[in-house]
């Protein structure tokens, strides 16, 4: 199995995927619906992220989707 790059860079070593602001998650599930790249999963009746590496480097889709702004990105400085 090959290691996943972006630009020539471990995937693994680029910190860029979304956390959940629990406090103000509803566990709606539009984050989930919306990853095309399966970074969300459902654990019981909670979304969380499960596969964080595998979120597009810079893509904030499932970030403006959120309702109630619970998802989050680090900053692109």
């Amino acid at each position: 199995m090959t290691e996943k790059t972006y630009l020539g860079l471990p995937r693994n070593e680029i910190q860029w995927y979304p956390t959940i602001d629990y406090d103000l998650c509803t566990n709606c599930g539009l984050c989930l619906e919306k990853c095309d790249h399966k970074v969300y999963a459902k654990q019981g009746d909670k979304v969380v992220v499960a596969q964080p590496y595998e979120c597009l480097v810079g893509c904030e889709s499932c970030r403006h989707r959120c309702p109630v702004g619970a998802v989050s990105f680090p900053s692109r400085d």
